[in-house]
């Protein structure tokens, strides 16, 4: 791996130090992030919920929603299938528990590391046929599951694919595939994590439904946790999911993730952030 150190522009340094009462070491990182002008400033210390993309803009999704939607209404099993680490886990506990909350009939699936390796399984796509599912999502993983997704559309399954990861050449033959960084998508920002490509899904799903935006505050606990793991780059969008997951983490009712804080002895109103 070979490192590359940003060498920091000493009259911008001066500037940004004037300009906004700052020691050095502070002018430098701005400098070296591009923050000069007062609108880039800004958004990157203050994200603000307005901040986050429209969700249709990212390909695929309204096809995406629509199908979701219909299964929503008709109660017929949905079946989640997450990766197993912890984008994957939280993308996965996300759409599941925003899924429940729109109503869905929704079963969650996280692979057995050791017995079925990375990625979309068979064993998975058993079980989804087995609780009668005809509507597969994958989290944080199957944007390079060619045989996978095949063998789940010989079981009559349609499969939505949510991906951060870089596509192959050739892709799936998914019903939809979410992944901001297919070459002819023109979501604005390329650097979500499966939570967050998650998080975007039902977004679009609760704007479709004319359901209220403060349904997604609830769900940002878990986005945070996912971007954070990830080490995905915290800019853009990242930010202001982070930024709004943790307040949100502060105070959530999941019995999970308030456990696990007890455990480590987490301070809410003092420890809480990300480094």
């Amino acid at each position: 791996m070979h490192w590359i150190f940003p060498s920091p522009k000493p009259e911008k340094v001066i500037e940004l130090m004037g300009k906004y009462q700052i020691p050095e070491i502070i002018a430098k990182l701005m400098d070296a992030r591009g923050l000069h002008e007062a609108h880039k400033v800004e958004r990157f210390f203050s994200p603000n919920i307005s901040q986050l993309h429209d969700p249709f803009s990212m390909k695929n999704l309204d096809r995406a929603a629509s199908r979701i939607i219909k299964n929503i209404k008709s109660k017929s099993p949905i079946f989640v299938f997450g990766d197993y680490d912890v984008d994957g886990t939280t993308g996965a506990s996300l759409l599941h528990a925003g899924l429940s909350s729109l109503g869905a009939n929704v079963k969650t699936y996280i692979p057995n590391r050791e017995k079925e390796g990375y990625g979309l399984s068979e064993l998975g796509i058993d079980k989804a046929e087995q609780l009668g599912a005809d509507l597969f999502i994958t989290c944080d993983c199957g944007i390079n599951a060619i045989n996978h997704v095949n063998y789940a559309n010989k079981k009559g399954m349609d499969v939505i694919i949510t991906d951060h990861h870089i596509p192959g050449n050739i892709l799936p033959d998914a019903f939809a595939i979410l992944n901001p960084k297919q070459n002819d998508c023109r979501y604005p920002f390329k650097e979500l994590c499966g939570a967050g490509v998650a998080l975007k899904l039902i977004s679009g799903i609760v704007e479709k439904m004319g359901l209220s935006f403060d349904f997604i505050i609830d769900l940002l606990d878990l986005a945070a946790l996912g971007t954070s793991a990830d080490l995905v780059s915290m800019k853009d969008e990242n930010r202001v999911i982070v930024h709004y997951g943790l307040q949100t983490l502060r105070t959530t009712h999941r019995p999970g993730l308030r456990e696990l804080l007890k455990i480590v002895n987490m301070d809410l109103y003092r420890d809480l952030t990300v480094n």
